[in-house]
């Protein structure tokens, strides 16, 4: 069994060698802490090789294998530079989206070139294996047969009875009930909360076999009892409603540094708007949107997974549901394509009663980063937006998500929007000022920044033109305006150099920091607008502001008009509220961890003796909001609001 055993044992090698490669790249070490998962399942693929009856398909079918574990590689050190994140399987169903909103900055080519490399090596070494080692001498086939058989069952039982060793070894460290279970690496293996820490203790092999695990199965009875009995203790709010509408406009990238006094209508809606100074923000477009509207995302699936035509309509939780019952008209406005992100064929099923996309204004095939003029989109829809005439009194709650404020922002770019106001921001005042406070930036890294603050201000233009109709028809005064960003201005980490920040600190309090503008009937008096808060917290605020009663545990967050919860700190008061990103991490306004074992301080405010109990009072917080997130994922995965008391 010459040749076909030595294939055997390239792929098990240059398996391992590029397992250590990644971890390497990703800063994690050389191996994985429970390597045992990468030696069982690398020993059952390389089982699976060896029975492949012709040499050439062996060797074709290794190096696809070694291809696809050199490619999570490189998207994997990508996202985690990014965002410290990782690749999950549900990704995949994003790849259309992501590939079209990617540009070379997002690249490391010194990394793809070492991949690349890496993988023509070993292409080379396995070519000269099946070229120069000789094959199998002549035998009896049967007998033959039954050895290839023999050795299969061998590794596929060498490699079950490893893996499932080390799987319980890790779930008899903590159970479901126990106190530390959100500390344990069992709880690691069922939520896939922490996917950074989980990867680095799984390793390639054993995280992706365990997401897909994750995917795959349900819920365990026992945590589908405790979400049940945790949602349904939930505390209901008192009704009180009123008859207000509200319009949420999502700006996408947008950062505190582009308004400025090229934005005269932001600004005077700030005048009027209580403005939320420790907002932030660190997800991806369609997280962030949802979690506005649903007060929640789903960890390990996609949305549009969890809404297919056998779960229509029930969720009751969502805002445009909630708001659809007590006689509002809820309808959600983007300005490109209904299919990006699945939005045409997901958020009717969220309680939408109507969607409406770039797709009804124009016939005119428009390519992803060739935006149109913003402002076009808005006069086309504002009567839809606003869909309030003498005739037509009834109340709306309107959701927009903004597009051409998106990156890149190159010279060359076909935003019209970027196009359009180039010229006003290069003689500007701003930007002359700009330029004599940021000397150490390049002309192409100004120019991109320029660029950006240009789309901005057609993003004011629209702020002013849904104020002027909401003036015009009479119902500004009725009306309560929710403006925030998704997320920082990324593309060409523009945000990092503005701002003056690494790079590399992509958890930096600064950084993720982004706008929270709230025009409403409520006064100041009535909320802190220092506060920290996140967009989880936006959805039972709108509730809040409409007097309208919710369930709060059915929401991640909590109204701004709610009491700030602390902790009392070396005999002092201070706010832990603590955020979640699906991109990585836990956050509050002082500290940042991936592991709850290494901690970043993201504030430099906190006075330095209060830093080790902040610690204890930061993780109490944390590990209660990933309990909570791991009981809502079943509100998405288990249709676990069938049975739910959503409201009084």
């Amino acid at each position: 069994m010459g040749k076909r055993f030595t294939f055997f044992i390239f792929y098990t090698i240059t398996a391992i060698i590029v397992e250590i490669f990644t971890f390497v790249m990703l800063g994690l070490g050389v191996f994985p802490e429970y390597y045992l998962f990468d030696v069982a399942i690398i020993l059952a693929i390389a089982g699976f090789i060896f029975i492949i009856p012709n040499y050439l398909a062996q060797y074709i079918v290794a190096m696809f294998l070694i291809l696809v574990q050199i490619v999570l590689c490189y998207a994997n050190y990508t996202l985690s530079n990014l965002y410290g994140d990782i690749f999950s399987i549900e990704m995949f169903n994003l790849f259309a989206e992501a590939a079209t909103a990617v540009v070379s900055d997002f690249t490391s080519f010194t990394i793809l070139f070492l991949d690349l490399m890496i993988f023509a090596v070993i292409g080379c070494i396995g070519w000269v294996i099946f070229k120069t080692v000789k094959g199998e001498k002549t035998c009896n086939k049967k007998n033959f047969s039954l050895a290839i058989v023999m050795i299969l069952f061998i590794c596929q039982g060498f490699g079950v009875g490893i893996f499932n060793f080390q799987k319980s070894a890790i779930y008899n460290q903590s159970n479901l009930s126990s106190t530390d279970y959100m500390l344990s690496d069992r709880s690691l293996m069922e939520t896939n909360l922490l996917k950074a820490k989980t990867f680095s203790k799984l390793g390639t092999f054993g995280f992706y076999v365990n997401n897909i695990n994750i995917v795959m199965n349900d819920s365990d009875l026992e945590l589908k009892e405790k979400a049940l009995n945790y949602f349904n203790s939930g505390e209901i709010t008192e009704a009180n409603q009123n008859d207000e509408n509200v319009i949420v406009i999502m700006a996408e990238s947008l950062d505190w540094f582009a308004v400025n006094e090229l934005t005269p209508n932001i600004n005077a809606l700030m005048d009027e708007s209580i403005v939320y100074s420790n907002f932030f923000s660190k997800n991806k477009t369609n997280i962030a949107e949802c979690l506005a509207f649903l007060g929640s995302y789903p960890t390990s699936k996609l949305l549009y997974q969890a809404t297919n035509s056998d779960t229509a309509g029930t969720f009751d939780f969502s805002i445009p549901n909630i708001l659809n019952d007590c006689g509002y008209k809820t309808s959600y406005f983007h300005s490109y394509y209904g299919n990006f992100y699945g939005r045409s064929t997901t958020y009717n099923t969220l309680g939408f009663e109507e969607t409406h996309f770039l797709e009804e204004i124009t016939d005119e095939k428009v390519a992803f980063h060739d935006f149109p003029h913003e402002s076009d989109y808005v006069n086309a829809m504002i009567d839809e937006i606003i869909p309030y005439t003498e005739s037509n009194t009834q109340k709306f709650f309107s959701f927009y998500t903004t597009l051409s404020t998106h990156g890149p922002y190159d010279i060359n770019t076909k935003n019209l929007d970027q196009t359009m106001y180039r010229q006003v921001v290069l003689q500007s005042d701003w930007y002359q000022n700009f330029e004599e406070t940021h000397r150490n930036l390049t002309d192409l890294q100004k120019e991109r920044i320029a660029n950006y603050i240009a789309s901005v201000i057609s993003l004011d233009d629209v702020i002013g033109i849904i104020v002027d109709d909401l003036k015009e028809k009479g119902i500004y005064d009725n009306t309560n305006i929710v403006l925030y960003g998704d997320h920082n201005c990324y593309y060409h980490n523009n945000t990092f150099y503005y701002k003056n920040v690494d790079i590399s600190k992509f958890n930096n309090f600064d950084v993720n920091n982004v706008p929270l503008i709230i025009k409403t009937s409520k006064t100041v008096s009535e909320s802190n607008p220092s506060r920290f808060c996140t967009a989880t917290d936006i959805a039972p605020t709108v509730l809040d502001i409409l007097g309208v009663s919710y369930n709060k545990n059915l929401y991640a967050g909590n109204s701004l008009f709610d009491e700030i919860s602390t902790y009392t700190v070396g005999g002092v008061e201070i706010e832990v509220p603590t955020f979640f990103s699906h991109t990585g991490g836990v956050f509050s306004r002082y500290l940042a961890t991936y592991d709850w074992n290494n901690f970043e301080i993201i504030d430099q405010s906190i006075p330095t003796e209060l830093v080790e109990d902040y610690k204890d009072a930061f993780v109490d917080s944390g590990l209660k909001l990933l309990t909570k997130y791991n009981y809502i994922n079943l509100l998405y995965y288990d249709e676990l609001y069938k049975e739910i008391n959503t409201n009084s």
